[in-house]
């Protein structure tokens, strides 16, 4: 492996040549200051990479996994790590400050023409299976790549970005009426999780003036959990509390994500780049726990009290981006003009209900109090922004550069409990 830098970004590089085939995530681990997690992160210098190119073209929009899991090693000549910059900098050649790592994946050229992939599929005790799906079709700038899994193994696959918050935690404590919301790893935790995913990549260039990248994931994980426990508790005189409870739980998650960019070159001079994204995400989970207590005293059975409580949650949420950049060069080197629309929408409902029915007996006689809850939660936020840009060269490696920037947020949150 050697050190170079990379033109296409700020900040040094890294460049490995390929002699063997191997698992792409441990082509990776070979590079020098790159590391990846057991889930499959991959981190460059400390710092999460935020995007895999393939041949300098994104690669399933911001989630590095796919292209790390789903690419073999044999495809890729060189793998190229950098300090990406935005578009406007890369464009204008003046720094921003916005920067992220990146891995550029430069395909060998035998495989940048033809049909190629991977499946396997495994079956092992209790009905567990796993099976998976990887497709290319390469034939020069058309790039079109297929990929499906599918399994009961508690994988879930998807990254954070997958999440928009509203995957409900349906593990709480009895009782109360609340729920918790929060995101979820990448192993599908307590119980058994069932998982299917399939997505499609796809780039090309349909003239001299436009080309697309875009790609499409979905995402649909269900889990069952259920548990069973009995406590005894002794005190002093013989005396012994008993206590057996038992919860069942199950969820279903529902995730679509869509990215493209679409840049047009109207001449020479100028240019358009628009980049939609679409996340939409379902959410259900019911949740039932049961609690009966005993005391024994002198070998006399007295129940003590008993319980059922009834949780089930839904949710909705979706996140629609759009970013619009149109970019002037002028005949004069370093001399330039840009502007940039920016809108973000996003929308997240939860709702949920609790029913708990607590019975207590006091020398025989039963006393039952209920207590029903619903909890309603809906956020919105609006982001629209708008920013322009002019450079001019001011002497030899010298550049003045003029921005204006306006920014509108506005965030709402609505919560209601009866």
């Amino acid at each position: 492996f050697t050190m170079e830098n990379i033109h296409n970004g700020i900040g040094s590089g890294v460049i490995g040549d390929l002699e063997a085939p191997i698992k792409e995530e441990d082509l990776l681990k070979k590079l020098p200051g790159v590391q990846v997690e057991r889930d499959g992160t991959v981190k460059a210098q400390g710092e999460n990479v935020q995007k895999v190119y393939v041949d300098g073209k994104e690669f399933f929009g911001n989630d590095p996994k796919l292209a790390t899991k789903n690419l073999t090693a044999d495809m890729i000549d060189q793998v190229e790590v950098y300090d990406d910059m935005s578009d406007q900098a890369k464009f204008s050649g003046v720094d921003d400050g916005s920067r992220s790592k990146a891995i550029n994946l430069k395909l060998k050229k035998d495989k940048k023409k033809g049909v190629f992939g991977k499946a396997s599929a495994g079956y092992g005790t209790e009905d567990r299976y796993e099976s998976s799906l990887s497709a290319n079709f390469f034939k020069g700038a058309t790039k079109v790549s297929v990929i499906a899994r599918a399994n009961n193994t508690n994988n879930i696959g998807f990254s954070n970005n997958d999440m928009l918050g509203i995957m409900s935690s349906v593990m709480g404590s009895g009782g109360g009426g609340g729920f918790t919301m929060g995101s979820t790893g990448n192993t599908g935790g307590s119980g058994l999780t069932k998982n299917w995913t399939a997505g499609l990549n796809y780039s090309d260039v349909w003239s001299k003036k436009f080309d697309i990248t875009g790609s499409y994931f979905f995402n649909n994980t269900g889990n069952t959990n259920n548990s069973k426990s009995y406590r005894q508790t002794f005190y002093p005189n013989n005396y012994t509390v008993n206590r057996n409870q038992q919860s069942i739980s199950n969820s279903t998650n529902n995730n679509h994500r869509l990215n493209l960019r679409l840049t047009y070159a109207i001449d020479s001079f100028n240019s358009i780049i628009y980049s939609p994204n679409l996340n939409f995400q379902t959410t259900e989970s019911f949740r039932s726990d049961t609690t009966e207590s005993f005391s024994v005293n002198n070998e006399i059975s007295t129940r003590q009290n008993d319980s059922r409580t009834d949780r089930t949650n839904n949710g909705t949420g979706n996140n629609i981006s759009n970013n619009l950049l149109f970019r002037r060069r002028f005949a004069k080197r370093g001399r330039t003009f840009s502007v940039n629309l920016s809108s973000n929408i996003s929308n997240n409902d939860r709702d949920g209900y609790s029913n708990s029915r607590i019975g207590t007996y006091y020398n025989g006689i039963k006393s039952i109090d209920t207590i029903n809850r619903r909890n309603l939660n809906q956020n919105t936020s609006n982001n629209y922004g708008v920013s322009l840009s002019y450079t001019e060269p001011i002497g030899r490696n010298k550049v003045l550069e003029l921005n204006y920037g306006y920014n509108n947020n506005k965030n709402q949150s609505d919560r209601e409990v009866y």
